[in-house]
């Protein structure tokens, strides 16, 4: 938080193309941040899908073994028979 109001004062009192750098430069920090925020729920997610179809698996056997041949995991088309 330091480091951003630094950035706005040095925007204050850099004039016009100081501040288009420095909107640029938060802009970028912002992405950065969404994106490794994205990746890691996705991670986290896969993690308890995984968990999740082995609890599956461990209480239906045979039954959810068939079912996971038809259907996929996340999102797509049905499985070909």
């Amino acid at each position: 938080m330091i480091f951003v109001m630094e950035k706005v004062i040095i925007a204050w009192s850099g004039g016009k193309d100081c501040t288009l750098a420095v909107n640029e430069l938060a802009r970028n920090d912002i992405m950065k941040l969404l994106l490794c925020w994205g990746l890691s729920l996705m991670a986290i997610l896969h993690v308890m899908v995984l968990t999740e179809e082995e609890h599956l698996h461990n209480s239906y056997g045979q039954v959810y073994k068939q079912y996971c041949k038809r259907v996929p995991r996340y999102l797509g088309y049905p499985k070909k028979s």
